[in-house]
């Protein structure tokens, strides 16, 4: 089987320039909805953390293991830092007995 890079799919541009360098959509109104309501049906912002581990052995050398997110409902994720593992979690703190790492609060809750 040969490797192709062609595709007859369209390109999908992210970010808020388009392909043409244009202006792309509002980004605080999607579909005609604000982040506002969008924040009221997540019931708030997702907790950003990250995952530490003291990897040294005889002097303290703090590695990130992951970084993650708890969502309003309680549930958490991960993600390693090389991007390869993803993890689902009860919690954030399951997440990090688990993997053997402390567990950093970054910015605030929302």
């Amino acid at each position: 089987m040969e490797h192709s890079m062609d595709s007859d799919r369209s390109t999908v541009y992210h970010g808020s320039t388009s392909a043409g360098g244009g202006k792309g959509p509002d980004e605080d109104e999607v579909l005609g909805v604000g982040k506002e309501e969008v924040h009221a049906l997540l019931g708030g912002l997702p907790r950003v953390f990250a995952l530490v581990r003291d990897e040294g052995e005889e002097e303290i050398d703090l590695c990130v293991i992951a970084v993650g997110m708890v969502l309003p409902q309680g549930g958490a994720t991960t993600l390693s830092m090389g991007g390869h593992g993803l993890g689902r979690w009860e919690n954030a703190h399951r997440a990090a007995t688990r993997l053997g790492c402390e567990c950093v609060w970054l910015g605030e809750a929302g």
